[in-house]
């Protein structure tokens, strides 16, 4: 992520969590914080320059849940490599089912993948595009 360091970038920061909080947590800070910066209980105010303000809370309150709450997500951006650019162009899929692989995936007895393993994890994801090109087989 490019302005990680930017606290409005920080999903947890939005949400007032820290990184180890669990499910029920997010659950409750994003209920609170959606119910106190709605736009349209702003709105009654009458003051536009504090809807504004709202609407744009809102929408980081909103991002922060979405990609918090959805474990793939969150763990992609736990490590730094998520980037909402990627939902968009199709690369978001991609990335989700290479974390679900991974997560499937048995380590051997030292807690590491064999490079065999790991090869075979690959070919796997890659299996429908290796029969597109007519190649049967990747090599090393």
């Amino acid at each position: 992520m490019a302005n990680e360091g930017n606290k409005s970038n920080d999903f947890y920061a939005v949400l007032g969590l820290n990184k180890e909080c669990s499910d029920s947590e997010l659950r409750n800070a994003y209920k609170k914080l959606a119910l106190k910066w709605h736009p349209d209980r702003c709105s009654a105010s009458g003051n536009v320059k504090f809807v504004e303000e709202a609407k744009k809370k809102f929408q980081a309150i909103q991002e922060a849940y979405s990609v918090l709450s959805d474990s793939n997500k969150r763990l992609m951006y736990d490590v730094g490599v998520y980037d909402s650019d990627d939902d968009e162009n199709g690369m978001g899929d991609f990335l989700n089912e290479m974390v679900t692989m991974m997560s499937q995936t048995k380590s051997n007895e030292n807690g590491e993948e064999s490079f065999e393993e790991l090869q075979q994890l690959f070919d796997d994801m890659f299996q429908a595009d290796i029969g597109l090109n007519g190649s049967t087989s990747l090599n090393a």
